[in-house]
């Protein structure tokens, strides 16, 4: 049985025969697997290219670590529920928005490219810990600047990126976005399956005071309440617990939207599905205390109590 490779496959194919360097043969072997048949019959061929894909993006990582040395050994590890990463040109504030929201004291300075390597910070909401890191300035050809390979992989990781926007928010915008782009990073788009590219939810924040919209992007300001919006855009809720006869825990536990009864039991305690015998909730249910299963969808601020088999 053939594979029927399309003509857009064939496109892809072509493209990848003329790669000049292996930063374009990995996008055209990253365009083959997109547009290449997901059937049986192909399976071999899909295994074949996500081989390529892994051995070139190994030789890529492997140069830049013997041109940078050390320098692309640098990584920031998660902590908290979310990780999240602030960008922007130089001077745009990022170090003022990371002192703002955080436990952070980063060197604020008119200077421009004070900050030469990532700073991190936690924010607290509720009692939940949300991880903030810096990264240092966006400038022209930023993935090929030294640690631009490794910050560029600090923000794959990312679960939100916050864009800061300063003096003239349509240009530093446009910059961002091409210099992401160049790392095979995405900004609020929706995109086919991929072993290369990467789509990541982001927001705006001006740290100025004015009107600026633009289509795909909530933007906001630096003010008391860009916390709680920078929360709504993780797509997370947070719902409490409770022993029978108890107030409720505290801190809450973090989910994500539309996780069920069955989702906050995995995380509270191993045996809680196992031994599930009914849960007990207050907020979104119909009337205090009712009796609900696994499968009821979560909404935030519940109070669940679990009731579980001796």
């Amino acid at each position: 049985m053939t594979t029927n490779a399309g003509f857009e496959y064939a496109k892809a194919l072509q493209k990848y025969q003329e790669a000049k360097n292996d930063e374009e043969k990995l996008k055209a072997l990253d365009l083959m697997y997109q547009t290449s048949p997901k059937h049986k019959s192909s399976e071999k061929l899909l295994k074949d290219i996500k081989t390529k894909i892994s051995k070139l993006k190994g030789k890529i990582e492997k140069d830049k670590s013997q041109k940078k040395g050390k320098s692309f050994q640098l990584t920031v590890k998660k902590e908290g529920i979310a990780q999240i990463v602030i960008l922007g040109i130089a001077n745009s504030g990022k170090s003022f928005l990371l002192s703002k929201l955080t436990n952070a004291k980063p060197l604020i300075s008119e200077v421009e490219y004070t900050t030469k390597l990532p700073e991190q910070g936690i924010m607290e909401l509720n009692g939940m810990k949300i991880q903030l890191v810096e990264i240092p300035a966006i400038i022209q050809d930023f993935i090929h600047k030294d640690n631009g390979g490794a910050l560029s992989s600090i923000i794959r990781n990312a679960d939100l990126i916050i864009i800061l926007l300063r003096k003239n928010p349509k240009e530093e915008l446009n910059l961002i976005i091409n210099e992401l782009d160049k790392a095979n990073i995405k900004l609020n788009e929706e995109i086919p399956e991929s072993y290369v590219t990467k789509s990541i939810k982001s927001i705006i924040v001006l740290n100025k005071d004015e009107n600026f919209k633009i289509k795909n992007f909530n933007v906001y300001h630096i003010n008391d309440s860009l916390s709680l919006y920078i929360w709504r855009n993780l797509n997370k809720i947070f719902v409490y617990t409770k022993s029978p006869k108890r107030e409720k825990d505290w801190p809450p536990v973090a989910l994500n939207k539309d996780s069920t009864i069955r989702d906050l039991a995995s995380q509270v305690h191993k045996d809680f599905i196992k031994k599930f015998k009914y849960a007990k909730i207050w907020g979104s249910s119909k009337f205090p205390g009712q009796t609900v299963g696994l499968d009821y969808k979560l909404k935030e601020g519940d109070v669940v109590e679990f009731h579980i088999k001796k």
